[in-house]
């Protein structure tokens, strides 16, 4: 059948050629369908516990997104004439940005004054450029003492402000990323301006909104510059080690093809790329290349031995058709573990790569050998390519001989350093911290640090205080405990600011009673309360009401919290705390868990990291029956496992001393690397077999034979997928950075572990005899048995086995009458 299939290959090269083109292009124009999602929630499933109560909460009061606006001036206050008028017009003009419906800032701030029997609810500051210096010190005190100004929209020495929107955005996906995207936009415009009429001030922005944008931006430049330089190094590395054109030529189209069309195919399916796909391009043009490689590689090989060139495609075929087959098998089985991910773009990512690496080894298997069949004969061979894989060759067979020479030392030397990297596997701990998502070139990143360093924290957390009660609110206990958990909350590490109505209940108490310092409390009527609030809700303009704090029936009241920069263990930790907390002091009221952007993300790393563990557990075990269906044999089957577990344990150890953290980018590593590694095993344990069965030699020399046949490969795709792989680490988006430079690490050390580890681990453990080994080679086939191209060489090749295994023979029957 192999034969058959290489003659239909080279009578119709042409057409083949063509078709595959044609296949190509067609899915390839599926491009223009695919969309980019600038939505936090593509992150979450629908049936994630975290986003519901997410969502609960939302529907209970108002949208959670925002739009937050940062303003420094430093080496001026902003409780100054010249100062406070920018942050009182920008305040008025944020008004007008779509889909704005609130807007906080120090200027606009609903300060309360008695006089009489009469409250009064005014902005704190009113007509800026005109006030005085008295007047001035005392919107000071006030930003310093009021507990929802204080660390929240102004710094302690006033050079720098914060002005906070939420805005509402529509619920369906499309139209919440165009409404972000609009009102991002107005808000950069209105930052422009400001930049132009203020140059010495710095305005930045950042929230949720911002954040959701720039995602969806910095998804756009990977598959944009990144995919662009990962073409050109690809380009590079194969014209520096293969030395032909003609090959580079070959495999570049292979992974254009592979990669592009995919793409195209899932545009066709209507999907929705998110920011982790900025990865796809990447990694499916750095894993479509292998195949194309091993097979070129084996092809100029044959040509340098003086194989004409339809002998030469048939042969590299025959001996890499197995293995080929077998590694994108095992890689296609790793990356479709990613399905067990609670994160549906991780299970977009592994199911785009595993349908890149089907494509580029359907191509591989028939646009190749059609071009190679179809092109004449590389003219130059023997020359350049050849010198190069002649001395990369001479130095892989110098290293063999010195792991065969020292098999033990290799073993243990080997042995310890995993075993020691395996425990620094555990200095690594579970964190997200959404954050740091983007390095310092975006904005967002920026205003993050900045607002965290002079005033507050970019990490919020919000807690719906239930009753179940109509108007339970009003109730003093109530109250209280509001007070009190409002309290608590504060002296929490990390805590920034905390925002809660009853700090407004208990100023309105005080300035009631003459700003008497002792009436700060919690008034002890029921009645009283409902007053107090009601008379202050009707003295509020209109968008700076209750209606985001209270619900419409009085039964709930919402407390946010404002946290410092932390990773998500602390935040999981503050919130498990306070719902302890409420356990404890509040039993009255309804169940509730703390929720926002922040903790969900806190959560979704815990999620993702069980649900992959056993995913790569899973296809660990699949990986386990495929190799050891392959190898025909259940012991080898086993140990190819070592090398294949090893490089993920040593990537991990190395990344927990460096590190010392995984998240969910970091996570997926261990499934996209089980599938690559073993490809660098495979393609040994093949040769080396393949030495053993069908060529009756020793461990030994069957360790040379497969270093010498195949290690050049080996080290070709090696280094071309941790050049591909590293190119991420230049990548904004540092998710996309963390996964590119682990996956790299990891197959860097694969292939060390194949090329030291996994030969002292056969010299040593597999004894099988020269005689036992032909016979399971007649008698037995298997994936990996490679097809031999006709009746004739097969013949004679076996008669050329059976003359050397004779002759083995009489040798040990003459050294032992020599002996006797």
């Amino acid at each position: 059948m192999f034969s058959r299939y290489l003659c239909f290959l080279e009578t119709h090269s042409r057409s083949v050629v063509f078709m595959c083109l044609a296949l190509s292009l067609l899915l390839a124009s599926g491009m223009t369908r695919l969309g980019l999602s600038s939505d936090f929630r593509v992150y979450f499933s629908d049936d994630n516990p975290q986003l519901k109560t997410f969502d609960a909460l939302e529907a209970q009061f108002s949208k959670m997104d925002n739009l937050w606006i940062y303003i420094e001036s430093e080496g001026s206050s902003f409780f100054s004439s010249d100062r406070l008028p920018i942050i009182e017009k920008l305040t008025e003009e944020a008004w007008t940005l779509a889909h704005v419906i609130r807007v906080s800032s120090l200027t606009n701030y609903q300060h309360t004054d008695v006089e009489g029997d009469e409250l009064w609810v005014n902005f704190l500051v009113e007509d800026a450029p005109s006030l005085s210096s008295e007047q001035l010190q005392k919107i000071q005190a006030i930003a310093r003492s009021e507990p929802a100004l204080k660390s929240n929209v102004i710094s302690e020495d006033g050079q720098a402000a914060l002005i906070q929107l939420r805005l509402a955005l529509p619920d369906d996906g499309e139209g919440r990323i165009a409404a972000g995207q609009e009102s991002l936009a107005q808000a950069r415009a209105l930052m422009a301006e400001y930049r132009t009429a203020y140059p010495d001030v710095r305005f930045l922005l950042a929230g949720s909104v911002a954040s959701n944008v720039t995602m969806q931006e910095a998804v756009a430049q990977d598959l944009g510059s990144l995919a662009i330089v990962s073409y050109l190094m690809l380009l590079a590395i194969l014209w520096l080690l293969l030395r032909s054109v003609f090959g580079m030529m070959i495999s570049l189209g292979i992974i254009s093809m592979s990669s592009l069309g995919t793409l195209g195919f899932f545009g066709w399916l209507g999907t929705t790329l998110a920011p982790v796909a900025g990865f796809v391009l990447t990694a499916i043009m750095t894993l479509a290349i292998a195949d194309s490689v091993h097979l070129l590689v084996s092809y100029f090989q044959q040509l340098g031995e003086g194989k004409k060139k339809r002998q030469a495609i048939r042969e590299s075929f025959r001996i890499n058709l197995g293995p080929v087959f077998v590694t994108s098998l095992t890689t296609i089985i790793g990356v479709l573990c990613l399905n067990t991910s609670d994160s549906p773009p991780y299970q977009d990512l592994g199911n785009m790569i595993a349908v890149g690496v089907f494509m580029a080894w359907l191509l591989s298997m028939t646009l190749t050998p059609a071009l190679l069949f179809w092109l004449p004969e590389p003219s130059n061979h023997s020359s350049d390519s050849q010198q190069s894989v002649g001395g990369l060759q001479r130095a892989l067979l110098a290293l063999a001989e010195r792991v065969i020479r020292y098999p033990k030392a290799w073993f243990v030397g080997c042995g310890c350093v995993v075993l020691v990297l395996c425990y620094s596997v555990s200095f690594n701990k579970l964190s997200e911290s959404w954050h740091e998502f983007f390095d310092h070139t975006f904005e967002i990143r920026q205003a993050v640090e900045r607002i965290n360093e002079t005033i507050s924290g970019n990490n919020l957390m919000e807690f719906s205080m239930e009753t179940g009660v109509a108007d339970g609110i009003y109730e003093p206990e109530y109250m209280q405990t509001l007070a009190d958990f409002s309290d608590w909350l504060r002296a929490q590490p990390g805590v920034a600011n905390v925002y809660t109505v009853s700090d407004t209940v208990k100023r309105l108490n005080r300035d009631l009673n003459q700003g008497q310092s002792d009436a700060y409390r919690i008034p002890q009527s029921r009645e009283l309360i409902a007053q107090q609030l009601l008379l202050y809700e009707l003295s509020l303009p209109m968008g700076l009401g209750l209606e985001d704090t209270i619900d419409l029936d009085r039964s709930a009241t919402r407390v946010g919290v404002t946290l410092k920069k932390m990773d998500s263990e602390q935040i999981i930790a503050i919130e498990q705390n306070a719902r302890l907390w409420l356990a404890e002091h509040a039993p009255q009221l309804v169940e509730t868990e703390g929720t926002s952007y922040a903790v969900i993300f806190a959560h979704i790393v815990h999620r993702n990291v069980v649900s992959l563990v056993i995913g790569t557990m899973m296809a660990m075990l699949v990986i386990c029956v495929v190799l050891m269906i392959s190898l025909r044999s259940v012991k080898l089957g086993l140990l190819s496992l070592v090398p294949n577990i090893a490089p993920a344990a040593l990537a991990y150890g190395i990344w927990g001393m460096t590190e010392g953290y995984i998240d969910t980018s970091v996570a997926v590593v261990m499934c996209i690397s089980l599938g690559v590694v073993v490809d660098d095993t495979v393609h040994f344990m093949s040769k080396y077999l393949r030495a053993r069965r069908e060529h009756g030699m020793s461990a030994p020399e069957a360790i040379r034979y497969a270093f010498r046949t195949v290690a050049v490969a080996l080290l070709i795709t090696t280094i071309t997928l941790v050049a591909g792989f590293s190119v991420m680490m230049f990548s904004h988006f540092t998710p996309s950075v963390a996964t590119g430079t682990l996956m790299a690490l990891t197959l860097a050390l694969a292939l060390v572990v194949d090329f030291l580890f996994l030969p002292a681990l056969l010299l040593l453990f597999d004894k099988m005899s020269y005689y036992q080994s032909h016979t399971e080679q007649v008698s037995s086939s298997g994936l990996l048995d490679e097809s031999r191209g006709d009746d004739r060489d097969f013949k004679s090749h076996d008669n050329e086995l059976r003359t050397m295994m004779a002759s083995r023979v009489t040798q040990g029957h003459v050294q032992k009458e020599k002996t006797r």
